[in-house]
């Protein structure tokens, strides 16, 4: 059984039904253009870790905006930023000679280090810098860095403190901003893989249930990861030219895969329905697109045109979380249809 192309009031097939009808009979051509994005974003998504930014979380123009500038310009301070470190022991007081000969060694491991200025003694000021029972001391770490090169160098950081401790009784850990960042942004991106690891089997399983093939249920969980990878390739170049947040690569990456399936899984299941009513493939393809595909793509736009509002909050961290998600939804929206 056959039946008539779909067509408008007007006698003209829709715009998305002759969307579907090209995309099917330029189909190589379009699964070419696709790749060549894929090769493309690639070297970009390699490069994004180091472009993304700790930052973008001044408000330009307030006060504590104009106090930071004033302290850069006028007062020619380059280390507005800094690190605590943290020293104790269970056996040791800070008046023994293991215990300050460790914290002589970490000193010298720390100005040694990357972006690190200077190391304040906590024996010069001990009322305020150890603790009453003496197990405990600390000592502010002025840095050189900038937020983002300080998120980079936090782990050189914190391996030099490792390196000056040794085989010691004596424990000594380093925090602050940028050693926060990067424990958050690297248990972010490890439970993110682990999720994805365990959320994907679980997905393409459910979707070979409801389809009852491998191919068709693979495809939304494929197209979703290749529009993914391009939507990060857009948000790195992005992020070269001005300050993108490293939670935005999360936002993007949640949001990218969730809707990448869904855009894609609408359009194949509407396909598969009109296959079963007759149809010849080709003409599956183009009313699936001018039914469902239209869906999609109001779905894509409201949805785009929703985050857009956090453009408008005067946050670059917040624009470029808000940015991202956008792109990932573009990218899913385009990819589906």
């Amino acid at each position: 059984m056959t039946t008539e192309p779909v067509t408008g009031s007007t006698g003209v097939q829709p715009a998305f039904y002759r969307l579907g009808a090209f995309c099917h009979r330029r189909k190589w051509l379009v699964i070419a253009l696709w790749m060549v994005g894929f090769a493309l974003a690639l070297p970009s998504v390699g490069k994004l870790p180091d472009r993304l930014s700790q930052g973008g979380f001044e408000v330009p123009g307030s006060q504590s905006d104009q106090v930071r500038i004033a302290l850069q310009t006028e007062f020619n301070d380059q280390s507005q930023f800094s690190d605590l470190l943290v020293i104790r022991s269970t056996s040791l007081t800070a008046n023994d000679a293991e215990f300050r000969r460790v914290f002589q060694n970490v000193k010298a491991e720390l100005e040694k280090a990357p972006g690190v200025a200077k190391v304040a003694d906590p024996y010069a000021s001990p009322d305020r810098t150890i603790s009453r029972d003496g197990h405990t001391a600390i000592a502010q770490v002025a840095l050189s860095d900038t937020q983002d090169a300080a998120l980079k160098h936090a782990n050189e950081v914190s391996a030099a403190v490792k390196r000056g401790v040794g085989n010691a009784k004596v424990e000594a850990l380093i925090t602050g901003s940028a050693p926060f960042y990067a424990a958050f942004t690297e248990t972010t991106e490890n439970d993110l893989k682990r999720a994805e690891a365990i959320a994907l089997p679980i997905t393409i399983a459910i979707l070979v249930v409801a389809f009852g093939s491998l191919i068709a249920a693979g495809a939304p969980v494929a197209l979703a990861l290749l529009s993914l990878v391009i939507a990060f390739g857009l948000v790195s170049v992005v992020a070269s030219q001005t300050t993108v947040s490293v939670f935005t690569q999360n936002i993007a990456s949640m949001i990218g895969i969730g809707v990448g399936i869904d855009y894609s899984l609408f359009i194949l299941t509407r396909f598969r329905t009109e296959l079963k009513t007759g149809r010849g493939v080709a003409e599956s393809v183009a009313h699936a697109m001018a039914t469902s595909g239209k869906a999609v793509f109001v779905s894509a736009l409201t949805v785009a045109v929703a985050l857009s509002g956090t453009l408008l909050v005067n946050l670059a961290a917040f624009r470029s979380m808000g940015g991202g998600a956008m792109i990932a939804v573009a990218v899913a929206g385009a990819a589906a249809l």
